[in-house]
């Protein structure tokens, strides 16, 4: 996969500014969207910091190098305290602006040139610039919420490159729209299978499965199965974790088969897998979640000297960041959870056991049984939370879940003292840095 470990590099190498080179061929325009350190860089560091899968030790946590960092674990109302250049926020607008960069240089290439590759480049643009947005939505924004969506604030949205025009924030709901209308103009223009060598670029089934994603997160389950359908109608490949080492620090290849799309998140330091390995322990709630015989749990975690468990590698292979792509695991478990919730009971929890089938012991998987939608439900967002682990999901979930009522309540304890996240709690949205409120003088999230 070549083409998702390396960076290709020559055009846009730096931060924008208004001496960059401007692309003019084709060429250009793909070397832009082949940045993968820019746009298959998803940041969730602020979002893997305020779940629930790990926590730090105190001396761990004493150990962080940035203020944003420690305050964002324990849900401080100001978590910046003066620092500037924030990975969350800085790092998603940049890709929006490549993503406006390429498709303005696309609109300027010669109309006899249009074709396969205008095609399938204007569609990789504007599906990076919605899972930048996305992202940062999970991130800023309060969850999504139908009665007040239409005046939530959501993001500044830009749809075009000029860096200085000053736009203040829309509305969540108008956020989505125009992250699903680029995903659907992207369906359109992108090529339908997914290429092997290049995993980092989109493709017609990688929207696919983000529109299911972000179906879920707005509780509109009948797109959210609808897509996760079509996702799966054209590329379904699970690993058998029988084949994977449970020894090895990085049980998962670079060219991982269950990708629909390579992301990492290059955010804080203290994110990546080395880092964390040194300074956390998983959750212990989480870790007892785990069978005897399911390999998820030698597969995702290492046992160390003391008996306490930390986060291996993850699914992006060699890298040490979190992985902030997608993957057909995923899919199963969104297409499971809208059968239940349409109250499909046996068929949610056969696709259920499709996905466990591949992840226990070989000749010991007892398969999910359940009596009622409600029982399968509980099962299937159990099964969810021991899937698809450090790869910034689990915010997503707690913040769709407790809208839905399952109060959910996160605590930490650092030397003794108490930390508590509420359930529906205003400080589910991260403020926005206080350099961009400075700057574009955009109305800050309530805290």
């Amino acid at each position: 996969m070549e083409g998702a470990i390396g960076c290709q590099k020559g055009v846009m190498d730096d931060k924008p500014n208004t001496n960059i080179v401007v692309p003019s061929s084709i060429d250009d325009i793909q070397k832009i969207l082949d940045n993968t350190a820019v746009l298959n860089n998803y940041p969730l560091s602020l979002r893997q910091l305020g779940a629930d899968e790990y926590y730090f030790t105190f001396s761990g946590w004493q150990k962080l190098i940035r203020s944003s960092e420690k305050n964002a674990h324990i849900w401080a109302k100001d978590i910046y305290n003066g620092e500037r250049n924030i990975p969350d926020w800085n790092d998603g607008f940049k890709g929006i602006y490549y993503a406006n960069v390429a498709l303005e240089s696309l609109n300027n290439i010669p109309t006899g040139r249009i074709g396969t590759d205008w095609n399938r480049l204007k569609g990789s643009a504007l599906f990076y610039r919605a899972y930048h947005y996305f992202n940062l939505l999970l991130t800023f924004t309060l969850p999504f919420d139908k009665k007040t969506a239409s005046t939530d604030l959501g993001l500044p949205i830009r749809a075009k490159a000029d860096i200085n025009e000053i736009i203040q924030r829309s509305s969540i709901q108008q956020t989505y729209n125009f992250i699903l209308n680029d995903l659907k103009g992207a369906i359109e223009l992108l090529p339908t299978t997914i290429d092997p060598l290049y995993q980092n670029r989109p493709s017609k089934v990688a929207c696919f499965a983000l529109l299911s994603r972000i179906y879920l997160s707005i509780f509109d389950y009948e797109n959210a199965e609808n897509y996760a359908d079509k996702t799966l109608g054209i590329y379904n490949t699970l690993i058998d974790y029988n084949s994977l080492s449970t020894s090895t620090f990085r049980p998962f290849s670079n060219n991982n088969p269950e990708l629909l799309l390579w992301g990492i998140s290059n955010g804080y330091s203290s994110m990546n897998n080395g880092q964390i390995q040194l300074n956390t322990n998983i959750d212990t709630l989480l870790i007892k979640l785990y069978e005897p015989n399911d390999l998820r749990k030698g597969v995702y975690f290492n046992k160390n000297s003391f008996g306490d468990y930390n986060i291996k590698s993850g699914y992006q292979g060699t890298y040490l960041q979190p992985f902030a792509g997608i993957a057909t695991d995923e899919i199963y478990l969104i297409k499971s959870e809208c059968l239940a919730r349409r109250r499909e009971t046996l068929l949610s929890l056969n696709m259920l056991n499709t996905l466990l089938e591949k992840r226990y012991k070989s000749g010991t998987f007892v398969r999910i049984t359940a009596t009622t939608p409600e029982e399968a439900l509980s099962k299937i967002l159990l099964e969810r939370r021991k899937e698809l682990v450090w790869r910034g999901l689990r915010w997503l979930d707690l913040r769709r879940l407790n809208k839905e009522g399952a109060n959910i309540t996160i605590q930490r304890m650092l030397n003794g003292e108490i930390f508590t996240l509420s359930p529906n709690s205003l400080r589910y949205a991260f403020p926005i840095p206080e350099d961009e409120i400075a700057l574009s003088g955009i109305e800050q999230n309530s805290r």
